[in-house]
């Protein structure tokens, strides 16, 4: 069945729901046809506080949504609840109930910081959290940090977060933080390295290797490009031979013989003639004769063809 609410995704309240597995779909499934009170989903404005699963199984079957509608004024609080309802659920990882305890701890923080005079509050609330959660405030602080570089690495590579929430890898909480420092694609390098082995350890080694292995290889492909630029610039631009003009010859001969008629003129107007030795005298009539018959040959061919 369609419906009316048009559901809003929110990468803040997404990352605290646990995927769920086929199994426990199922589950839902089932307890959706056996009790009605199994159809609620939980809403605030546009974007749905629990039983996600619920509303998707619920349009499937074509069954009507109940809907509980809540109110609170501000994101944050809604963002707790979801954190405080979500770590009940008896299925999740233990790394997915670590992250939400340090989520509930820093959204509590920041209420408390809002309504609140108390100067002591992040020690007092920790002490608590810890309390019902059967661990320790430190924990409960430590969780807080690491839970801070899940949403980091999540906000820049979804896959690579819930990779680690959902245990598929071992990893210290020292390493999270650091891997939470690393740029999208670093830590999309790293994800491609783990993601197809079985509990893979991440370790700072493997980190700063797969950096590194995308550092040389961006190093590389920009030297490439760089070589690829520099040999198009120098490469010498190809000549583009001229269409043929079959009157190219004649012109330049014509041009030729222009200059050389301005030569004879020159030497004949202004040149001592009887003054001249008798080497050049004799060098001169020699030129004269040859050109005058290559001159006559040339106007003999013209004029066949003419008549032709």
């Amino acid at each position: 069945m369609s419906d009316s609410i048009q559901f809003k995704s929110d990468p803040e309240f997404d990352v605290l729901f646990q995927p769920y597995s086929e199994e426990a779909k199922e589950k839902i499934r089932q307890q959706i046809c056996a009790d009605i009170t199994c159809r609620v989903v939980h809403t605030w404005g546009d974007k749905y506080l629990l039983n996600h699963i619920t509303y998707d199984l619920l349009n499937e079957m074509e069954i009507p949504v109940i809907y509980k509608k809540h109110s609170f004024n501000k994101k944050i609080e809604a963002a707790l609840y979801i954190c405080i309802t979500q770590a009940r659920r008896p299925d999740l990882t233990s790394r997915y109930k670590k992250f939400l305890i340090g989520r509930e701890y820093y959204y509590r923080t920041i209420i408390e910081k809002e309504t609140s005079i108390e100067t002591n509050t992040k020690c007092r609330l920790s002490t608590l959290i810890g309390t019902k959660y059967d661990i320790t405030g430190c924990s409960v602080y430590r969780y807080s940090n690491v839970a801070k570089a899940i949403c980091d690495i999540y906000s820049k590579n979804q896959a690579m977060a819930l990779f680690i929430l959902m245990d598929k890898c071992i990893i210290a909480h020292e390493t999270v933080i650091e891997l939470s420092r690393l740029k999208a694609d670093q830590i999309h390098a790293v994800y491609k390295a783990v993601c197809d082995k079985t509990m893979p350890r991440i370790s700072p080694k493997l980190i700063h290797s797969e950096a590194n292995r995308l550092y040389k290889e961006k190093c590389k492909s920009h030297s490439q490009h760089e070589q690829e630029k520099k040999s198009c610039e120098k490469a010498p631009a190809i000549r583009q031979m001229p269409a043929y003009d079959p009157d190219a010859e004649v012109n330049s001969l014509c041009m030729t013989i222009d200059y050389w008629v301005t030569s004879i003129q020159r030497v004949n107007n202004k040149v001592k003639l009887n003054h001249i030795t008798t080497d050049a005298r004799i060098r001169l009539m020699k030129k004269l004769s040859f050109l005058d018959n290559s001159s006559g040959s040339l106007q003999k061919s013209l004029v066949e063809r003419i008549n032709a």
